[in-house]
């Protein structure tokens, strides 16, 4: 046999279990639809002191849930006629711990048992949530992909929103009276989906509705009339969720945009920065080059006053030893020869 569904249920968790046993008074009359192996059954005998009937489908689960229950019905809730199978108005609490989506017409079996809850008794139910942010990012990568157990359960035939769980109580004549929310947070679920295989913009859309995170909703009604004041009331709640949730994505994408621009701004500053650093260092390049050529012309200039004063100081000796040539003593050797060489004067 089959146990995915035999848990020791756990009061003090935050879990569908415990919601619906915190939601049973103690010693109420409980009718548990899909009781599996009675469990559930066995915490509201021992620990509440209430007197439990059970419907189950499984032969095998429902003969160890007899050990807990008053009595046991075998059978499909999609076939069986609770009505007639149970007396009207026997019970306090019906219990339906995530039975709902696995039922091909969970309205009827829902308006079926509204006859069985005693005046002011009320029908308790979890309900998974078909639009978790995880799995409508899986959609969105094109994945649709049954588990074991989740939110898609290999044995789920409806699938729930908030709205489609609200229309199927109203429908059916109950007045939902409390739906609270057991949470998953974005990217921690069963379905494996991770926020780096999927667009920014993408993440944020879904993040933005307010049942993104809701793993499962927490039903509990009521029977009613069809009053029309809570039908209106039902409308203009969720009109006002709808337009939450529009804003909510409107004011996501808002802020992807001003993220966009904060980054374009950023990118901007860093930009104008790495230009002005290379200005400086091309300023401080162009500084060192003028004052080297600014060197190299001293030293060329300084060069050429030496050899100003050098070249002076040749052309003084120059001209000394032009003034001084007279005396050569070749010239004056060849001026006494010639002298030597003409006749005598006769002139006295």
């Amino acid at each position: 046999m089959d146990l995915k569904y035999d848990f020791l249920p756990d009061v003090g968790s935050d879990n569908a279990h415990a919601h619906q046993l915190r939601a049973v008074p103690p010693g109420s009359r409980v009718l548990e639809l899909g009781c599996a192996t009675g469990y559930l059954s066995r915490y509201l005998k021992e620990e509440r002191g209430c007197r439990v009937v059970g419907v189950e489908l499984d032969e095998a689960a429902a003969e160890r849930a007899r050990a807990h229950c008053e009595r046991v019905v075998v059978g499909d809730l999609d076939q069986l006629d609770l009505a007639a199978l149970l007396d009207e108005g026997a019970f306090d609490v019906i219990l339906a711990g995530d039975v709902l989506e696995h039922l091909k017409s969970p309205g009827r079996v829902l308006a079926s048992a509204r006859r069985l809850l005693a005046p002011g008794g009320r029908f308790v139910a979890t309900i998974p949530n078909v639009a978790h942010g995880d799995l409508r990012l899986a959609l969105l990568a094109g994945r649709f992909t049954y588990q074991r157990l989740g939110l898609l359960d290999e044995t789920h035939l409806r699938f729930f929103t908030h709205a489609g769980v609200l229309a199927l109580f109203e429908e059916a004549g109950y007045a939902v009276h409390r739906l609270g929310r057991i949470r998953a947070p974005l990217f921690t679920t069963e379905l494996g989906v991770r926020a780096a295989d999927f667009p920014a913009e993408a993440v944020a859309f879904v993040a933005a509705d307010p049942e993104a995170t809701t793993y499962q909703f927490v039903v509990v009604a009521s029977s009613f009339d069809g009053e029309p004041a809570l039908v209106a009331e039902r409308l203009a709640r969720e009109a006002a969720e709808t337009t939450v949730v529009r804003l909510s994505a409107d004011l996501a994408t808002a802020r992807l945009q001003a993220e966009a621009l904060v980054a374009e701004l950023a990118a901007a500053h860093e930009t104008l920065a790495t230009a002005r650093a290379e200005a400086t260092t091309r300023t401080a390049a162009s500084a060192a080059e003028l004052a080297a050529v600014r060197e190299a012309c001293a030293r060329a200039e300084s060069r050429v006053q030496d050899l100003r004063g050098h070249f002076d100081a040749l052309e003084a000796r120059f001209k000394r030893l032009r003034a001084l040539s007279w005396i050569n003593p070749l010239a004056l050797a060849d001026a006494l020869w010639r002298r030597a060489a003409r006749p005598e004067d006769p002139r006295p």
